[in-house]
């Protein structure tokens, strides 16, 4: 593609020579020499050429991280080479340029950067942008993708609870070590004999428990069995796209998935069964509960590539369907979620798993992003916050009569773990 300045100085010898032959003037003629050969030289030129790119990036990274990111590029001919590398939004290149401007050589070349990786999720980075950068300037080729892009899964940026992982302590309300239910196989140690309920295997039926009961029977009666294993805590994740509030980067929802992860990992370190199960959203299968790295990894991915939904599912159809396994395990429940949003179905909801827990206590905890403070603004929309953050108060204090540990949770100020652990009582 030839340039305005190629045009112009064909344009300028072409007149120049047809002026000259025209008025037989020797002088024109020789004038127009001198943009008509730089014209022919320029326009002779061979650009460089671009064999191959290949970008070299982390497969796996954390929302905020910085990581190296390097270009290897192949070329044949001489001449310059412009390299650009295409970022998704709002991924940034804190220090140095996105650009290169490389000599080409029968050689290799690697441009490395450092990248921001701002947001969690799958992304790609290019394919890279290269084009050859002509040395007259009469002809310009735009810049064309070469090679394939990287792909790299991100994270969420895990939320510290150093606090969690150190302290040897009984939380009154809220902590794991209030779990009486151990999961895992069962034992042959006997525990009791109670009624059936939803999720039961039938070969747990007491027949003759159940018989001697006669006509007074409404179900049939169980035998209990101690479980061996470690204590369990089952995540329950609101995804609907009210959760978020704020901007694209920093929102409630992200906020939830970050504590959900740093929680996860807190707890899955000391041992415990994590599951985690997310709705208002078409997220697949719930992670059931397991232990050690290999969970903690799936359930990064899961979270990672979770994506704010609009399905109607809601807090009580989340325990409905998580019954079984609750029922069966007891473990304590973490809510994810806006308390303003199906306030009435959340109340149901702790209901429904406080009457599957029977005589046994079964911790539920709800924890909220008040994610009308990640809301960037002036002094009265920070004043509207503070307002907001009273409003809240009497639907809290609701949930906490009916047995749930409730944190309002602020996640500019507030250090997660100083408020899951305001009402630990130490052991002695």
């Amino acid at each position: 593609m030839f340039t305005r300045a190629a045009h112009g100085l064909l344009l300028v010898g072409t007149t120049l020579l047809v002026a000259g032959l025209g008025t037989a003037n020797l002088v024109l003629v020789g004038l127009s020499a001198l943009p008509l050969v730089t014209a022919l030289v320029g326009l002779a030129e061979t650009p460089p050429h671009v064999r191959d790119v290949e970008i070299e990036a982390p497969s796996e990274a954390r929302a905020g991280d910085l990581v190296d990111v390097s270009v290897h590029l192949e070329t044949d001919g001489r001449g310059l080479v412009a390299l650009s590398l295409p970022l998704p939004d709002p991924f940034s290149v804190p220090e140095d340029p996105n650009l290169a401007l490389l000599a080409a050589s029968e050689d290799a070349h690697t441009v490395s950067v450092k990248v921001r990786t701002a947001k969690r999720g799958r992304h790609e980075l290019g394919p890279a942008q290269v084009a050859p950068v002509p040395q007259v300037g009469l002809r310009s080729k735009p810049a064309q993708p070469v090679g394939e892009a990287a792909t790299i899964d991100v994270h969420p940026a895990l939320i510290p609870l150093r606090r969690l992982q150190r302290m040897r302590g009984t939380a009154a309300e809220v902590g794991a070590d209030e779990d009486a239910a151990r999961i895992g196989l069962k034992t042959t140690d006997f525990r009791e004999i109670r009624e059936y309920r939803f999720g039961d295997p039938p070969k747990a039926v007491n027949w003759k428990a159940t018989a001697r009961l006669g006509p007074a029977a409404d179900r049939p009666l169980v035998n209990e069995y101690e479980v061996e294993g470690r204590q369990a805590v089952w995540f329950l994740l609101d995804a609907g796209r009210h959760m978020a509030v704020g901007t694209s980067v920093e929102n409630g929802f992200e906020a939830a998935v970050g504590a959900a992860s740093g929680l996860a990992m807190a707890y899955l370190d000391r041992g415990y069964r994590v599951g985690l199960h997310a709705y208002n959203t078409d997220a697949g299968d719930p992670v059931y509960p397991d232990v050690g790295d290999k969970q903690f990894h799936k359930l990064q991915r899961r979270l990672s590539r979770l994506a704010p939904g609009d399905t109607d599912e809601g807090p009580l159809q989340a325990v409905v369907d998580s019954q079984a396994w609750l029922v069966q395990h007891k473990p304590m429940v973490v809510f994810l979620t806006r308390t303003d949003v199906a306030s009435d179905e959340l109340e149901e909801a702790i209901r429904r798993i406080n009457a599957m827990a029977g005589e046994d206590p079964q911790p539920v905890v709800v924890i909220e992003p008040l994610a009308h403070h990640l809301v960037d603004g002036d002094e009265a929309t920070h004043q509207a916050a503070r307002l907001l953050d009273h409003e809240i108060q009497p639907r809290h204090d609701r949930l906490r009569r009916l047995g749930a540990h409730v944190i309002g949770w602020n996640p500019r100020e507030d250090p997660l773990e100083r408020l899951l652990f305001q009402d630990v009582v130490p052991r002695g």
